[in-house]
């Protein structure tokens, strides 16, 4: 979890020379975005344009993360940018957890119940999960992270919140918070 934590770091401090670039395009995008609704008094036809505008510019998974880059770069935030080194290893390291068994070390399980309900959603495709754990063990920082609203709902960001996790989990076996049964 260390070489993804450096990976979103040094690619926030790639942004810091790119930023500049990237925000003059989503600039020019959203001055078109403004134009088309002054412009244009139906709400399908200004849909219908804006989603273009979108599509011509790489759509808008792409722009969103431009967007998340550029924001991570304002606030000095790598949380964001985690996802995209995250990936490539998520699977072994989630088999890994799986086969290691993790367990507390305290009276305190809200962490291990939070890698179960994250391994028990593992396969799941959706953005959101129900807000059904407690995550008292993060810091308002990661829980601004992992948090969002749905239709004036609390839920939980899928991939945020397994990112949190595993980074609290590899903390808490730096920590002796958490341990691996028959390990010394």
């Amino acid at each position: 979890m260390q070489r993804t934590r450096i990976g979103a770091e040094k690619r926030l401090e790639r942004l810091k020379d790119q930023f500049r670039e990237i925000e003059e395009q989503m600039l020019a995008l959203f001055s078109q975005v403004a134009d088309y609704t002054i412009n244009t008094s139906q709400n399908t036809k200004l849909g219908k344009l804006t989603r273009s505008l979108f599509d011509a510019h790489g759509g808008a998974d792409s722009l969103q993360e431009q967007y998340n880059e550029v924001a991570a770069y304002h606030n000095n935030n790598f949380l964001p940018l985690l996802w995209n080194v995250y990936r490539h290893n998520r699977s072994a390291i989630l088999n890994l957890i799986e086969l290691l068994g993790i367990q507390s070390g305290s009276q305190d399980h809200s962490l291990t119940e939070a890698l179960d309900f994250v391994l028990a959603h593992r396969d799941s495709r959706k953005k959101y999960l129900p807000y059904d754990i407690e995550l008292d063990f993060m810091t308002p920082r990661w829980l601004n992270y992992v948090e969002a609203k749905e239709a004036g709902v609390v839920v939980l960001n899928r991939r945020e919140l397994e990112i949190a996790v595993i980074f609290h989990v590899a903390d808490g076996l730096r920590y002796g918070d958490l341990f691996v049964p028959d390990s010394e």
